[in-house]
C-alpha cells in the first residue's frame, strides 16, 4: 500500500499527471480502444482521503484532455461502502461531470453478502445503485460498466447498469 500511494503521491506533486495520461491515451489508441479508461488509482478503505481525490482528478483531467471519449472510471474496495461520504463524493461526481461512459470496478464485492460486512455499508451500495440508475433515467445515452460484479451482475442490469463482467467463480458449481 505504501508503495501505491508514494506513486500516486509523487505523480501530482511533480505535476506528472498530464503526462502520465498522455502517456495512457497513446498505449490504448495504440491498441485500437475506442473509448479512453483513465488510469486511476486503485481507491481502498486505507487510502480514501488522498487517492480518492485523485480518482476524481484524474478522470477531470482526462476529460479534459481527451474529451468526450474519456471514460470516467473507479477502481475501488469493497470496503469504502462503509464510508457514505466517500460514496456520496463519487455519487456527486458523478452526477456533475455527466461523461458517456461510466466504469467501476469494485474489488471484493462479493463481501456485500457476508456476515460482519454491516447493514451500513449495504445500505451505501443500495444508494449507490439508486443514484446510478436515476442518472441513467436522466439521460439514457451514459453508458455505466461495472467490471468484477462479485455475483451482482444481473443486479447491475437492473439498476442501471448497460454491461458488467464477472468471474465465473461468482455464480456457484452451477456452471
Amino acid at each position: 500500500d505504501l508503495t501505491h500511494d508514494d506513486f500516486w503521491s509523487r505523480l501530482f506533486n511533480e505535476n506528472r499527471t498530464a503526462h502520465f495520461i498522455k502517456w495512457h491515451l497513446n498505449q490504448q489508441q495504440e491498441r485500437g480502444a475506442d473509448i479512453f479508461i483513465p488510469p486511476v488509482p486503485y481507491v481502498n478503505y486505507k487510502s480514501i482521503d488522498s487517492l480518492l481525490n485523485k480518482a476524481i482528478e484524474i478522470n477531470s483531467d482526462s476529460l479534459e484532455l481527451v474529451g468526450e471519449t474519456s471514460a470516467t472510471f473507479f477502481s475501488i474496495d469493497v470496503q469504502l461502502f462503509r464510508y457514505r461520504d466517500s460514496i456520496k463524493k463519487i455519487l456527486e461526481y458523478l452526477s456533475y461531470i455527466n461523461t458517456k461512459f461510466n466504469i467501476f470496478k469494485i474489488t471484493n464485492a462479493n463481501a456485500l453478502v457476508g456476515q460482519g460486512f454491516g447493514q451500513d455499508a449495504r445500505n451505501n451500495f443500495e444508494l449507490f445503485l439508486r443514484v446510478i440508475k436515476s442518472l441513467k433515467e436522466e439521460n439514457p445515452s451514459r453508458v455505466f460498466g461495472m467490471l468484477n460484479g462479485g455475483g451482482f451482475g444481473y443486479c447491475m442490469i437492473g439498476a442501471g447498469f448497460d454491461f458488467f463482467v464477472d468471474n465465473v467463480n461468482n455464480y456457484g458449481d452451477g456452471f
